[in-house]
């Protein structure tokens, strides 16, 4: 099994924030913030450059509750259109990370959680790894407080485990764990990370 610690998570995603200038999707930082005076931070998450995809068939017209935009951001791809918004946070229940996808058509509105899972379920089988129905669901974002769709990670911790000690040996510890743990995730979203960078990005820690 191989677990993360909050701190550690943090640690990573900044690192991983800042290698990832380069790259087709490009991630940013953003700081665990204070609820009160003597309450303890949040953990901090990544959130993502905007990723343009195809439009949802058909559309559903969605009433849940928007996020905090992303609309500055440089889109994948150089236009507009539907878009993926992507943020990893840290799922404290199996301290591992966690993959949340929100959905945009191209006139802003918010996808429903079946058209993310419906764009998940084709973009992983297209990518090669298919992901079942169930894996997908909505939960609440634990920094921002709105619903989000995520990719259940109840196995995550065993197969990074076999990840890490097959890359390393008997020190996964030198291996950038959140790097690799993306290298496989990507192909959920349709992206692709290419196993010289994903090597690169794993070693850079």
């Amino acid at each position: 099994m191989a677990h993360l610690s909050p701190v550690a998570f943090a640690q990573l995603g900044r690192a991983f924030a800042q290698r990832s200038a380069a790259h087709a999707v490009s991630w940013g930082w953003v700081e665990g913030e204070s609820t009160g005076p003597f309450s303890t931070p949040s953990v901090g998450y990544l959130r993502s450059s905007p990723v343009l995809v195809e439009e949802a068939t058909p559309h559903e017209a969605s009433h849940e509750v928007p996020t905090d935009g992303g609309d500055d951001d440089t889109l994948v791809g150089g236009a507009s259109g539907a878009r993926l918004e992507l943020h990893i946070v840290y799922g404290a229940t199996f301290g591992v990370p966690l993959l949340l996808v929100q959905g945009y058509s191209s006139a802003g509105e918010l996808w429903t959680v079946s058209e993310v899972r419906s764009h998940l379920m084709a973009a992983s089988k297209e990518g090669g790894a298919p992901i079942a129905a169930d894996s997908v669901s909505q939960i609440e974002h634990p920094a921002l407080g709105v619903p989000f769709a995520s990719l259940h990670p109840c196995r995550t911790a065993e197969w990074m485990g076999a990840i890490l000690q097959r890359e390393s040996g008997d020190a996964p510890q030198q291996l950038d764990y959140l790097s690799a743990w993306w290298s496989v995730l990507a192909q959920s979203v349709g992206q692709r990370v290419a196993p010289a960078d994903a090597r690169a990005w794993m070693l850079s820690a």
